[in-house]
């Protein structure tokens, strides 16, 4: 997409952590209604592929989003 505005990096830095912090309630409240406790989590997370329980889906995906958000954080300059 082209943007008529140039976010700077402390910009970004504050946006993506809000992301991150809302993908981490989310990992946390996928994880307890699956029974799981979040410190026990595997990183990276694989839902089995023959579950029926499609919570154990969004938890792998929300992992992955929250992953991808950490990775992006970390990237920028301080």
């Amino acid at each position: 997409m082209d943007f008529t505005v140039t976010m700077t990096n402390a910009t970004k830095r504050t946006i993506l952590l809000r992301a991150i912090g809302g993908l981490e309630e989310e990992l946390w409240d996928l994880c307890w209604s699956e029974g799981i406790d979040p410190a026990d989590l595997a990183n990276p997370y694989t839902a089995p592929a023959d579950s029926e329980r499609t919570g154990l889906t969004h938890l792998e995906n929300a992992q992955s989003r929250l992953n991808t958000a950490t990775a992006a954080y970390n990237a920028l300059p301080a």
